[in-house]
Formats: structure tokens, sequence, C-alpha cells
């Protein structure tokens, strides 16, 4: 009698096991097909926030510009070039706005040619930062009423 009950105990429980697992594996299932959906729409949800709001920071505009080949294929180039601009300008891309890529580009340049860079390394150079303020524009970027040269802020406060 006893070997019915233990029987028939055991057999309940493996079946209700069995059970259990063809609805975990089907509710895996059904998320893991889920998960490629929501990926897929929180990359477009922030790429749609990045290109709604205007681009101030030169962080704004080098999320913009591909990190690899691929989707540009001078997106390698452009960070190069803003990586040497920064260096150049002495500051962070949290801290440079971007209206120093235009106010800056011609003492970068002779800067470039001083440093004895190759004249088709220089022509690249002006072309990426120009290719770099084109993007901003393009994403809502527009330059200040009133820039002044850093060259002439001691003229200024003299006056």
């Amino acid at each position: 009698m006893f070997c019915i009950f233990w029987f028939l105990g055991t057999f309940s429980a493996w079946h209700d096991s069995q059970k259990n697992l063809r609805g975990v594996i089907q509710q895996r299932a059904m998320d893991t097909s889920d998960f490629g959906k929501c990926t897929a729409n929180l990359q477009t949800d922030s790429a749609q926030n990045i290109m709604a709001r205007a681009v101030r920071q030169s962080t704004d505009l080098l999320r913009l510009v591909p990190k690899r080949p691929g989707g540009s294929g001078s997106g390698p180039a452009l960070q190069l070039a803003a990586a040497n601009f920064l260096n150049f300008v002495g500051a962070t891309a949290q801290d440079a706005p971007v209206y120093l890529l235009e106010t800056e580009l011609e003492p970068w340049v002779r800067h470039l040619e001083a440093a004895r860079y190759k004249k088709e390394t220089v022509k690249s150079y002006r072309y990426c930062a120009n290719l770099l303020v084109k993007t901003a524009r393009k994403h809502g970027w527009e330059p200040p009423v009133a820039v002044m040269p850093p060259s002439w802020v001691p003229f200024a406060l003299r006056m």
C-alpha cells in the first residue's frame, strides 16, 4: 500500500515539474523574442533624443559621429580630428563648446603646419573640422550672435 502512494506521489511531482518546465521554456522564448524589439526601440529612442535636442557642446556632436567605420566612412577620421583639436585647445569634449571649432580653426591649422604635419594631413584635418561644424548645424546648432575670439579679449577689457 505504501508503495502505491509513494509511486503516485512521485509520478505527480514529476508530471508537474515537466509541465512547469515547458511553461518556463515557452516564457523564455517569448521574453527573448521581445528583447530584440525592446533593444531596437531603445536604440531608436536614444538616437531620436540626441537628434531632437540641439547640439551645444562637443560631446553632443561627437555622439552623432560613429566611432567605427560602418554608418559613415569618415567617422574615425572625424573622431581623430576632434581629439587632436581638443588637445590643441586644452579642453575636454564636455568643456569645449562647438563654436571653438570655428573660432580656433585657423590657429589650429597654423599649429599643425608648424608641427610639420604633411600638407595632405593638414588639409584632411581642416576638412574634418569643417565637416563637424556642418554636422552640428545640420542638427540644430547655431553660432552665438557675438562670439569674441580669445585673442581680442585683452583689448575688450581695456575699453
